[in-house]
């Protein structure tokens, strides 16, 4: 497996268990799929985080950045910018 995708899938599993949907976005009905496009340190962390897909809302955008910025202990080896989806959907089914 190529190091970039092992380091997509790790970051993808770490921003699903972490992110939490926003209040103000659940309250206002505010969705949307953020694109980051980064690159990963030495020390195992994103760095150089930016949006280059926005939601449409740039709260929503900087939510999903903040969230990226607090992963920590990403596998090494891929030299290149990777990007990766944030998806922010409402699930009023699992409130009930």
């Amino acid at each position: 497996m190529d190091p970039c995708d092992q380091v997509v899938a790790a970051l993808s599993r770490r921003i699903d268990a972490t992110m939490t949907y926003p209040r103000w976005a659940e309250e206002m009905n505010i969705s949307g799929v953020v694109r980051l496009t980064l690159g990963v340190g030495r020390d195992g962390r994103p760095r150089g985080i930016r949006v280059t897909g926005t939601s449409g809302d740039a709260r929503l955008d900087r939510h999903a950045m903040d969230t990226a910025r607090a992963v920590t202990g990403l596998p090494d080896g891929c030299s290149r910018p990777i990007s990766i989806p944030v998806t922010f959907r409402i699930n009023r089914s699992a409130r009930r």
